[in-house]
């Protein structure tokens, strides 16, 4: 016996929608789906964001009435997922912590229900968005399987018929229920006479098994059904069948069928006996840290660097948020403003007319809440003229090809021929060789990486073309202030300007990086670089760590692991993968010290992925990269000045923690 569960996703916030087309929706998707649970008592639950419920409200209060009926009758069971449907990963602890506040007060005010499972939005999954879920006081959440088993080949196949527990941070765990993408699809492709009925009993048969199992039937959109939100061109054109009718008649098909049977989501929770029932088991890993639903095209970029320009709306989100924990008192109304401006779907298909309303509310409430600014006093620089320099501690010398500036606690040697690229910097008392710098052609003797890796420079690249870069000879400037030495460096290439400035104390090396383009065009941005030495490294204790939507950094080893975060996977699609850092915090370290690049995300939302192989002897070819823009089918170019600008602070603790 296969035990069958659904979940239909509710969003009116749906990107390729207008707004005069949600009554539309409404009366085309979301009425007969009542009508279908009402009519048929098909067991299945409904998940809807908390502003979802809200707008729905507002054009048609018997909808929300009907609903509401039908979850106090048991008909139907309420599926949670906060007041936005924004990406957890990728948004602050506090943004998180009120999303999902303010969505079950919307619950409750609405529905009078307080849901007990929870849907991760995009199926985008990291370990610490689950204490903001079990904080809200849901028992189990929803996410996929596909991807996060892609790189755990070690679960046992048999997990994905039963709820497991996901680990989060701080020991925190829950149950998952399970979904699947390519389920939800065949059901798709079914409802929409892709498929026939025999094909589908057929797809649905190879899960049977001796004992009964749990199978995720539905688990995605409910406005694809009689109605097309004409996101893509290859969308299935409505044939005039009435694909409610389909839906119902597939329902009491499965309902009547010997090998199947319908349950709700909330029974798949309360299985108990089975061998494979709630094993321990970590959903992210080094090479998938968020893991995304379907297909490799979807990853955290479509919400972070494509669309019409989600770096400055980003970038902005952070600016206000910084300022609301600046401040001693933010109202409600402004954290619930926050949560829907940080919406996943103003970064993707977003009409012309949304965006435009949008980019103008976000607009007015950045200008409202603006990064507050402290107003340092000038610093009094003092200009070298002549080298080399010797003062306050610092001495500066030269050569042909290097610029060495030194203190008493760490040595920088930059690179006059390749834009000041570092050549290596390491902090003295900690390691013996550089932390991180220029590992030349020949270093390697894998042929695949059989090129100058440098640090600290730039690359914008059009595909089909030659990479543009920073790397070139530069006018360099040199300065200092009390113990801080200065070393700024301007490049033009190909109508593009790169502004380099870095600044070292003894404590402390900050890049600060401004990249102006005559135009927003389908280039890849990457504003910094870092390749790091293996000689300085324990490499069986090799790790990076970040904030992914939580309070505590999540940790991941990178022993006998391959990581290549960015890779390009087609000409549309230009990386896979990436990091929240929700905390502008990337650590890299082992059990000996630890290396903290921290970003400026009221400056630029970059977001930071790895590149990781490991060799014999432990060597290990491991590269840290910060990207203001990626190319995907949601992006959209602009025709005026493009800039960004960018700033990155490293310092080098000892010890892991």
């Amino acid at each position: 016996m296969l035990k069958l569960y659904s979940v239909f996703h509710l969003n009116l916030m749906y990107s390729s929608i207008e707004t005069e087309e949600r009554k539309i929706v409404i009366e085309k998707c979301y009425w007969p789906l009542l009508q279908l649970i009402g009519e048929s008592g098909i067991r299945t639950g409904i998940e809807s964001s908390g502003y979802t419920l809200e707008a729905i409200n507002e054009i048609d209060k018997t909808w929300i009435v009907s609903l509401k009926q039908l979850i106090a009758s048991g008909k139907t069971e309420f599926i949670g997922s906060g007041y936005s449907q924004l990406i957890g990963p990728l948004v602050p602890y506090e943004v998180n912590s009120w999303n999902q506040r303010i969505g079950i007060d919307t619950y409750r005010t609405l529905l009078n229900t307080k849901p007990q499972i929870a849907l991760v939005n995009e199926m985008a999954f990291s370990s610490g968005i689950i204490e903001h879920f079990l904080n809200s006081g849901y028992k189990a959440f929803m996410m996929e399987w596909n991807n996060p088993r892609k790189y755990h080949p070690e679960w046992n196949n048999e997990w994905r018929y039963f709820p497991q527990t996901a680990k989060g941070n701080n020991q925190n765990a829950m149950p998952v229920i399970w979904a699947d993408s390519i389920a939800f699809q065949k059901f798709q492709r079914y409802v929409h006479a892709e498929i026939s009925l025999a094909d589908y009993e057929k797809y649905l048969n190879t899960f049977l098994a001796y004992s009964p199992r749990y199978f995720p039937l539905y688990a995605n959109d409910v406005e694809i059904f009689n109605f097309r939100p004409g996101r893509y061109k290859s969308e299935a054109q409505l044939s005039g069948e009435n694909e409610w009718q389909r839906i119902s008649g597939l329902y009491k098909f499965l309902r009547e069928h010997e090998n199947f049977s319908l349950v709700f989501p909330s029974q798949v929770i309360d299985t108990a006996g089975s061998l494979t029932d709630h094993e321990c088991i970590s959903l992210e890993s080094p090479e998938q840290p968020i893991p995304v639903k379907k297909q490799r095209k979807y990853n955290i970029n479509r919400w972070t660097l494509s669309g019409r320009n989600d770096l400055k709306i980003n970038t902005q989100c952070f600016g206000i948020f910084t300022t609301f924990n600046k401040r001693e008192k933010v109202s409600k109304e402004q954290w619930k403003e926050l949560c829907y401006l940080w919406s996943s779907d103003f970064r993707t298909h977003i009409t012309n007319r949304r965006w435009e309303e949008f980019e103008a509310r976000l607009q007015a409430f950045y200008d409202q809440f603006s990064p507050l600014c402290s107003k340092a006093k000038a610093k009094p620089i003092t200009h070298i003229e002549n080298l080399p320099y010797s003062g306050n501690n610092i001495q500066v010398s030269e050569n042909e090809h290097f610029l060495q500036i030194k203190n008493d606690k760490s040595t920088l040697i930059l690179n006059k021929k390749k834009g000041i690229a570092i050549e290596s910097y390491f902090p003295q008392g900690i390691t013996n060789n550089p932390v991180f710098g220029t590992l030349e052609h020949g270093y390697f003797e894998n042929i695949s990486l059989g090129a100058d890796f440098f640090s600290g420079h730039a690359i914008v690249e059009r595909l089909g073309k030659h990479k543009i870069t920073d790397l070139s000879t530069p006018e360099i400037k040199i300065s200092h202030y009390n113990d801080c030495m200065l070393i700024s460096s301007y490049i033009l290439s190909e109508n593009i300007s790169f502004k380099t400035k870095i600044s070292m104390t003894p404590s402390l090396l900050v890049i600060e990086k401004e990249i102006s383009l005559p135009e927003r065009m389908p280039e890849i941005i990457r504003p910094f670089h870092f390749t790091f030495h293996p000689e300085s490294f324990d490499v069986e204790t090799l790790y990076y760590a970040t904030n992914n939507g939580g309070e505590e950094l999540e940790y991941f080893n990178l022993f006998n692991s391959t990581l290549q975060h960015h890779n390009i996977l087609s000409p549309l699609i230009s990386s896979e993968h990436g990091l929240g850092a929700t905390k502008g915090i990337v650590i890299i370290g082992d059990q000996e010290k630890k290396i903290v690049f921290k970003h400026d995300l009221t400056s630029s939302a970059l977001i930071p992925s790895l590149e990781y192989q490991q060799f014999e002897e432990g060597r290990f070819f491991l590269r840290l990269v910060y990207s203001a823009q990626e190319l995907d089918e949601t992006f959209k170019p602009h025709g005026y000045e493009y800039l960004i600008i960018s700033k990155v602070e490293i310092s080098i603790l000892a010890g892991k923690n």
